[in-house]
Order: C-alpha cells, then structure tokens, then sequence
C-alpha cells in the first residue's frame, strides 16, 4: 500500500484530521461499507508512520479479513473506496462556510422560498460588510449575492417602465464583477512580467493596454487599496521609470496595514528589487532608497517569505551589504545582534559568518574578516558563493596579497564563464568589477596621476557594478600616492 494515492493523502493530514477522518468514514450517512471501516482502523494504528512495512498490501489484507490467500482485487477496491471518502471529508473540512451559505442561498431561490431567500441574503450581506480582506474573492462572492440579488427581484416583478429597473443594483453587480477580474488579472500580468525580467520568454500581453488605459482615464483602481497596489506594482513592472517606484512606495507605505501578509511581502521585495535595478543603472540615490525599503521591511516584520517561517538569508545579506555601503557600522552591528537568531538553523552559521566578516571588512579588520570567510562550508546558494568570492578578493586587496587576489580574479572569471544560473545582467556587475579590481592591482605599485585618473573616471560612468563605492575609494588612496 506504500505507493498508493490513499497513503500520499493521509500523509497530507494532521492528528485532528484523522480523528474527523474517522467519524466521517464511521457514519451511516456517508459510508455503509464494513470493510472502508476496517481498513481505515487497521491503518490508524500505525499513524503517523505510514511507511510500515505493517501496511503492506498483503498482510493488510489478511488482517482485515482473516484470510491467508492475497485478493487483489478485492484491495484495490476498498482502497480506492477510503480514498474517495477521504477526499471528500478533506473537500468537506476545507469549504469555506460562506459557500455552504451560498449554497442555501441558491437552493432557496430555485425552490421559491421568499422568505428564507431574504433572511440568507441579509446573512450574507452581513457577513461580506464585515469582512476585513477586500481581496478577489471578496468580491466574487459580492458579485455573486448582487447577481442572485437582481435575479431574485427581476422574478418578483415585471419590468413594465423605467421606474422599474434599478439602475444602483445592476451598476454595483458590474462594478464588482469589474473589481474581482481586475484583482484576479493584473497579478497574474505583474508576475509575467517579473518573469520577463529573468527568463527570457515573449508575450503577448492580451487586453493589457486597454485595461490601464481604462484605469488611468476613470481612477476606477483607486476604490480599493489592494487594486491600487496592484496597479501601480504593474506600471513598474511593465516600466522601471523613477516616477513609477515613487508612486508605489507612496501606495505601499500609506497602506501596508490594509494588506496581508503575503501583499505586503511582495510589494517591499517588489520594492527593494527595483531600488536595486535603479541603483545599478547608476542612479546613487537608490542605495539609500534600498535602506529606506529594508528599514519598513524590518519595522513591520516583513522578512520571511512565510509567516510562521524564519528570516530570509538572502534578504538579512542584503539588508546588512546595503548598510555597510552607507558606512552605517553601528547601525549594522545593532541589526546581526537583534535578528542573527531570527535565521533558520541551517541557514545561521554561514550567513553568521558572511555577514560579520563583511562587517569586520568595514571596520578595517581584515584578518578577523578573512577567519570569518574561512568559516564557510557547504555553500549551496549561487549569491553565497559570489559574495564570498568578491569579499575574500577585496579582503586580500586591502592585506596586500596581491598574487592570492589575482589567483581569485582568476578563478572567479572561470566560475562565471561556466556558471548557467546568474542572469547576464548580474555577470556583467561581477565582470566589472573583476575587471576594475584587476586595474588597482596593477597600479598600485607605479602609476601616473593621469592613469589613475582615467581609470577612476571609468570607473564612476560604468554602471553596473559590484562594490563600486569601495572600488572608487581604492582609487582616491591610489591618486594620492600618485606622482
């Protein structure tokens, strides 16, 4: 029975699910079959661990029968019977009660029963007014309970002139048929063209144009917090322009406690991945623009992908890189000790040791930095392994290990060259900064002022670049020292 769909199911379930499970299978009204019965309480003594060689076709089925000679038959039929009955409580346990409500709703309005059709639908309404989450669905069942609404009253009555047709009720089914589609649809744009961005794939984005044109001409995206955030998520998706980041953190900040968690999550990563877009086209004010960003993701607990989850290493990386760029030592030293044991078990030791030898970077402790890189082990993150090579290449800058830094140049070029995961986009940062580091390295025995000039020069109009502040800080030291 191991590879069965009934065992992958019942893995899926929890103690109180199996407790339900149980009765649900046990009562009359749903299931009349003795042996269902038997095989579901010859399995329950062996939850949670359904992968006992107890369960084995054969001896089940002398178990739950007393004979000795296997019918395969016979086993497959009452496994695939408890299967169907286990979905359809797991169906039953996860419906949403205002569906069940819905349900009653319709059922009244096909058998005639006007007054039980009017105390549902003012439950409904009721419910529905109270609901916190304005989402899609929220408005699907309000354009559900105004369409039974109209039908209801269109049976009740005829239209015999204008004064009969009520204009509000048909304008606010419309509206909220509108608001659920638009809800449904411009995620599902947005995310296409995040994937845009990554992977290269050509759309043709059906309706788009009309639909913002629409929303931009009648402000109709405005009503709704969660349709506003929607939109202008899409208009920086569809065009990383300044006014567009702007416009959404504006959105972002002035609502994020009308959102859940799961909006809120994805708007400040929507955020923070474009702030960093921009600050690599060169536009330094975005460095700060990311600190800004990383600041609310910290105030309003935003750093885990999962609400019951631990904090992103990746983002706690970035969070700690980007403020070691503003040359906030202090505020970073504050950041690893309130958040380090915020990370999952596994994640902890090396993003520990990345960020604190980063950190000791920063406060000219090279030797310490490089104990704490050594420290590393296993790294299975692409981004880790990038970061690791390009700190231990600044830190050997600054001791002057200039052989083990063109060793690692070297090598770093190679793992680039072969590597099919990172984006061109983030190679060519890598390159750029291989190759300026390379520059340092040999000026910094003899170079001409006019050399290191032109090299700093360079430096600063090429955007897309790794650690470009301490790369333009490397060729300060060296114009000083310059002849």
């Amino acid at each position: 029975m191991h590879k069965t769909s009934l065992i992958e199911l019942l893995k899926l379930f929890t103690p109180k699910e199996y407790r339900e499970l149980g009765d649900y299978i046990t009562s009359p009204f749903f299931n009349k079959n003795e042996n269902v019965i038997n095989l579901y309480s010859y399995i329950r003594k062996f939850l949670p661990d359904l992968e006992n060689e107890g369960l084995e076709k054969e001896k089940v089925y002398e178990r739950i029968t007393g004979n000795l000679e296997y019918n395969d038959g016979f086993m497959r039929t009452v496994i695939f019977n408890l299967n169907k009955l286990a979905e359809e409580y797991l169906a039953h346990s996860l419906r949403s009660k205002i569906e069940d409500e819905f349900s009653l709703l319709q059922a009244y309005f096909d058998r005639g029963s006007d007054k039980l059709f009017e105390k549902k639908m003012k439950q409904i309404s009721d419910t529905l007014s109270k609901n916190e989450s304005k989402d899609q669905y929220h408005y699907y069942c309000l354009y559900r309970l105004q369409a039974l609404k109209m039908a209801y009253n269109s049976k009740r009555r005829a239209f015999l002139n204008v004064k009969d047709f009520h204009e509000e009720d048909e304008i606010k089914t419309l509206d909220s048929l509108l608001t659920f589609y638009l809800l449904a649809s411009l995620p599902e744009y947005g995310f296409f063209f995040n994937q845009s961005h990554v992977i290269k794939i050509d759309l043709e984005f059906t309706f788009l144009d009309e639909i913002l044109s629409y929303l931009k001409r009648s402000g109709f995206h405005k009503k709704n917090p969660e349709l506003n955030l929607y939109y202008h998520q899409l208009l920086l998706e569809k065009d990383e322009d300044e006014k567009n980041f702007f416009e959404l953190k504006e959105v972002v900040v002035n609502n994020i406690d009308e959102f859940r968690y799961g909006l809120k999550y994805n708007s400040v990563g929507l955020l923070a991945n474009k702030a960093v877009n921009e600050y690599y086209k060169g536009k330094d004010k975005f460095l700060q623009e990311q600190f800004d960003v990383h600041n609310l993701i910290i105030e309003k607990g935003l750093y885990k992908k999962f609400e019951n989850s631990f904090f992103d290493d990746m983002l706690f990386k970035n969070i700690v890189k980007v403020a070691l760029q503003l040359n906030k030592i202090e505020w970073t030293e504050k950041f690893i000790e309130e958040n380090i044991d915020k990370l999952s078990p596994d994640d902890k030791p090396n993003s520990y040791n990345l960020n604190m030898a980063r950190l000791l970077f920063y406060k000219n402790k090279f030797a310490d930095a490089l104990s704490n890189l050594n420290e590393i082990k296993n790294v299975k993150h692409i981004h880790y392994k990038t970061e690791t090579k390009m700190l231990s290449l600044m830190i050997n800058y600054e001791l002057e290990n200039d052989s083990e830094a063109v060793s690692i140049i070297d090598n770093y070029k190679h793992f680039l060259s072969n590597d099919a995961l990172l984006t061109e986009n983030r190679k060519e940062r890598s390159y750029n900064f291989l190759k300026f580091t390379n520059e340092l390295i040999k000026m910094r025995e003899n170079a001409s002022k006019k050399s290191v000039y032109d090299l700093k020069y360079e430096l600063e109009n090429t955007p897309n670049t790794f650690e470009k502040e301490w790369l333009i800080s490397k060729a300060d030291l060296l114009l000083n020292k310059a002849k």
